[in-house]
């Protein structure tokens, strides 16, 4: 859907040359996420795609985790570091593939903190839950308290 893959991408069709994956081909299918629930909609119940994969960012993973889960859609490798898309009991048709951001936040606090033990710090944030969940990272990653 949303993928830095090209659509002619010499890696499908090397797998289609193979034979598919199980015998499938695959066929790669991007629309603008500018309308995500509904081009999501549509990818599931008009072109009746077997996954998504690698769809990118928070709000539009937020837009489409909760339905594509309600339809047993895999949504693989999603390019986000939100927490809610690493919860495998609540949404288990969901897997990402990078880092939660609350945990990566939390690494960057306890190396700042050990580099430059008396460096200020300075916390400008998004309203969104990726902002949030790197707030939360960085203030509860360190295991103690930040000094105002």
């Amino acid at each position: 859907m949303w993928s830095d893959w090209p659509s002619g991408s010499s890696f499908f069709r090397n797998i289609n040359h193979e034979g598919g994956i199980n015998g499938r081909r695959i066929k790669f299918i991007s629309y603008d996420d500018g309308q995500t629930a509904e081009q999501a909609r549509k990818l599931v119940e008009e072109d009746e795609v077997l996954l998504i994969f690698d769809s990118l960012g928070t709000p539009t993973n937020t837009a489409i985790h909760q339905y594509l889960n309600e339809k047993k859609v895999p949504q693989l490798f999603v390019a986000t570091g939100a927490t809610k898309s690493n919860g495998p009991k609540d949404f288990p048709w969901t897997m990402g593939w990078q880092p939660n951001c609350e945990k990566e936040a939390g690494i960057y606090a306890k190396y700042i903190l050990k580099k430059k033990p008396d460096a200020k710090i300075a916390i400008l944030n998004q309203n969104d839950e990726y902002g949030k969940d790197y707030l939360k990272g960085l203030t509860d990653g360190p295991g103690s308290k930040p000094r105002a």
